[in-house]
């Protein structure tokens, strides 16, 4: 066990809020902050250019890295489990929105 351990264990015992305001500032809080630029223009193309597979697969990725995240004991899995369940619960959306589409052409047609 580490000094970065038993800091961690302090912070939250006594101020949890004041342990995460710490991350933010370092470069654990400057990843996370990538990963939510990253969701958000990987939404941005995907909404705009009508590509369901691309978010998909983003949030799938992005879901991975925040399981493997806890074992580091990193809080990113803060970040990256809502930016992956928001990015792949659009692409799932977007696929059955396209699936829809095409049905009711085949219908009209």
């Amino acid at each position: 066990m580490g000094s970065r351990d038993l800091s961690r264990i302090t912070a939250l015992s006594l101020k949890p809020e004041r342990y995460y305001l710490d991350v933010l500032r370092g470069p654990p809080g400057f990843t996370a902050g990538l990963w939510i630029v990253a969701g958000l223009g990987a939404t941005i193309y995907g909404v705009r250019k009508d590509k369901p597979i691309n978010l998909l697969v983003f949030g799938g990725l992005t879901l991975v890295a925040g399981w493997v995240s806890i074992d580091k004991w990193s809080p990113l899995e803060l970040v990256l489990f809502p930016v992956g369940g928001v990015a792949g619960a659009l692409g799932l959306a977007l696929l059955m929105l396209r699936r829809v589409r095409r049905l009711q052409r085949r219908e009209h047609a």
